[in-house]
């Protein structure tokens, strides 16, 4: 049987999960960013999983774009996998949405919580959540062996909890996104998240370096007259805020002065997104 593991990961969070399933899956590893440059792959699979983050309690744009443009008719079991700090929002109902668009079905949906990438998060102790992950994940792999169907919590009373907050605070959420965005109202919260590259500046401690052009993994940073420029393509997964060597950049975002990389995230796996490693047509 053949599987794939599809991910899409800013700070090292979700690409840690895709890593760990895919060993103990015996899967392919695909970073989706490459394969939204443009490249296809070369292989048809049974099993497909998708690993991703959950931004502004949804599924990033490009997670979203390859559901509705990739081929997941070979497979006969798709399942996916939410990484959050707070909760899985409706990321799982978007994908599972633009996949039975489709014709295609997801067989199975997970929660993973992570550490907070984006600002501090007080009393978390990062060796705990780490290792609960884990025990998710290796929950997840036997589940997907299985080939056993449905949602799969890690912490039922938080996805509880998390779900009824979606429903008071999401329209004043979607509100201030586009606001700060600087849309006019009637925006979708798609275009909006584009947007909110606006408040990103490199700061007087920026040296040219280019590292945050070369992290992006939708190339949404170009290197102007030795400075980084915004393209208004961008899905806030903060690489090149975590990735600067100089803590440069300035944003609207992240808690000033806050960094945060997984611990088996590095730049060679950054970079690793935006090439493929695998065949390709």
């Amino acid at each position: 049987m053949k599987r794939a593991v599809f991910y899409f990961t800013g700070t090292g969070n979700s690409y840690h999960i895709a890593r760990r399933l895919s060993v103990l899956l015996e899967a392919e590893l695909i970073p989706i960013a490459g394969v939204m440059k443009g490249k296809k792959v070369a292989k048809s699979f049974d099993v497909i999983g998708l690993v991703y983050p959950v931004y502004y309690a949804n599924t990033p744009n490009i997670v979203r774009e390859f559901c509705r443009t990739y081929d997941f008719s070979t497979a006969s079991y798709v399942f996916a996998v939410s990484n959050y700090g707070g909760g899985k929002g409706e990321s799982v109902k978007t994908v599972r949405d633009i996949l039975e668009s489709r014709n295609h079905f997801l067989s199975a949906s997970f929660g993973v919580q992570m550490t907070q990438n984006a600002f501090v998060k007080k009393y978390e102790n990062k060796d705990r959540v780490f290792n609960a992950s884990e025990v998710m994940v290796r929950r997840i792999a036997s589940v997907v062996k299985e080939g056993r169907k449905g949602f799969f919590s890690q912490n039922r009373l938080l996805d509880l909890i998390a779900h009824l907050m979606l429903f008071m605070i999401k329209p004043l959420f979607k509100k201030h996104l586009i606001k700060m965005s600087g849309l006019e109202k009637g925006a979708s919260l798609e275009q909006a998240v584009y947007r909110l590259d606006g408040s990103f500046t490199a700061g007087s401690g920026c040296t040219g370096c280019g590292t945050c052009a070369a992290v992006c993994p939708v190339d949404n940073i170009i290197m102007d007259k030795g400075k980084p420029q915004w393209q208004h393509r961008c899905e806030n997964c903060l690489a090149c805020v975590n990735f600067c060597p100089e803590n440069a950049i300035e944003n609207e975002i992240t808690n000033n002065g806050f960094n945060y990389l997984h611990p088996d995230y590095s730049l060679r796996e950054a970079l690793n997104q935006k090439r493929i490693n695998t065949p390709f047509d």
